[in-house]
């Protein structure tokens, strides 16, 4: 499994690679330096905080929840053996969050 149930709270290395239909690379980093957009954060932070101009706790809780979100769902990935994902199969939640200005074909997911 990518983490275990004794630290829930911290989210695990995680390593990620983007890439487009022509091959290139979007983003290859670890999931917790995945740039959320601001737009997102803004939405969750006036969604769960009412908070219009989120200070920094806020801005950090929220995208911590984003990437625990997404965490989660590659767990279940992992259970079932798979290192790849096409767009098309990723949930609606999770394609929102790793939304790029550019479009995604497949995602590459590594433990580390």
């Amino acid at each position: 499994m990518l983490w275990n149930k004794k630290e829930k709270n911290k989210p695990k290395n995680i390593s990620l690679k983007l890439y487009s239909f022509n091959e290139e690379i979007i983003f290859n980093g670890l999931l917790t330096n995945f740039p959320i957009k601001e737009e997102l954060i803004l939405e969750k932070t006036i969604e769960h905080f009412e908070d219009y101009d989120p200070c920094f706790f806020h801005r950090s809780v929220v995208s911590r929840w984003m990437y625990f979100e997404i965490e989660e769902y590659l767990n279940k990935i992992d259970e079932e053996n798979k290192s790849e994902i096409k767009w098309q199969e990723l949930p609606e939640n999770i394609k929102k969050i790793l939304l790029s200005d550019k479009v995604i074909n497949r995602v590459i997911v590594e433990k580390i």
